[in-house]
């Protein structure tokens, strides 16, 4: 009896490793296609960042240089303005300061004609057609 006790034993520790073996070469291979589906997993959303990365640079390099293109296009605006400005000044300096001049040398009996014509002392000379002017 103590042979077949024996036996038994010996039959049931060896399925019982059999049955380990199996569950870890089981355990193995799962965790193995699990370590994979993560490589790939992790592969792919890095290949998506990139890929959003890249477009979310493309479309501020784009803003950037649109808000730069506008930005030049308002500074040259200003610019001009401020020159049309700085000449229409200058031109009403000039002519203001010709108009002075011309009062200086005129006799005073003219500048009542002057006025009488349309022109006067307070505004720029003009072509009203009343003195050639």
């Amino acid at each position: 009896g103590l042979d077949t006790l024996d036996q038994k034993l010996q039959n049931a520790c060896m399925h019982c490793d059999k049955q380990w073996k199996e569950h870890a070469a089981a355990t193995e291979q799962k965790e193995a296609a699990l370590e994979q589906m993560v490589a790939n997993a992790s592969t792919h959303i890095e290949s998506q960042l990139h890929g959003v990365m890249e477009d979310m640079h493309a479309r501020m390099t784009a803003a950037l240089q649109h808000a730069e293109n506008k930005w030049m296009e308002i500074n040259a605006a200003v610019r001009i303005d401020r020159t049309v400005q700085a000449v229409t000044q200058h031109a009403s300096d000039e002519q203001g300061q010709q108009r002075w001049q011309q009062q200086q040398q005129q006799p005073a009996a003219l500048d009542g004609d002057a006025q009488a014509d349309g022109d006067s002392p307070d505004m720029p000379l003009c072509d009203d057609g009343g003195d050639g002017n």
